[in-house]
């Protein structure tokens, strides 16, 4: 938990939008996988994969 919220974190220092879905919300996993089919249609899937590193912070 504590890597998600340093990315929270630092999101929210450099003015980037975020979301945040707990893993105890019902809808968590639907609205995950619902998220990653439009980025994909859209081609902001490609995106996700070349920005792994920014995403944990291991830039």
């Amino acid at each position: 938990m504590k890597v998600q919220k340093a990315i929270l974190l630092k999101y929210i220092r450099n003015d980037i939008p975020a979301f945040v879905i707990a893993g105890h919300d019902l809808f968590a996993v639907p609205t995950m996988e619902a998220y990653y089919q439009a980025a994909k249609e859209t081609g902001w899937i490609l995106n996700f994969k070349g920005h792994e590193s920014s995403l944990t912070g291991n830039e």
